[in-house]
């Protein structure tokens, strides 16, 4: 799953990062969710609304199982469970 923007209450240098990194990847890779308004659990998995999964409707607030790696905006991750 791609990740867009992260939620509110950044600093402006995580703000400009934030920018940067929807650069670098403006659209998932065909087949890949798109999350939005997303944010990291203590325990590593992520919680936000998923866009274009055949196994949610568009909208839905979805809890990712922890993600395997680097998480960052922009950025197409893998869960531990091999989703992406």
């Amino acid at each position: 799953m791609r990740l867009e923007a992260q939620g509110a209450n950044r600093s402006t240098n995580e703000k400009k990062e934030q920018v940067l990194a929807a650069k670098r990847l403006k659209l998932a890779p065909e087949g890949v969710p798109t999350i939005s308004m997303w944010f990291q659990n203590g325990d590593g998995t992520i919680e936000g609304s998923i866009q274009g999964s055949p196994s949610y409707p568009d909208g839905n607030m979805i809890k990712t199982s922890a993600i395997a790696g680097k998480v960052e905006s922009g950025t197409v991750v893998e869960t531990s469970s091999g989703s992406k």
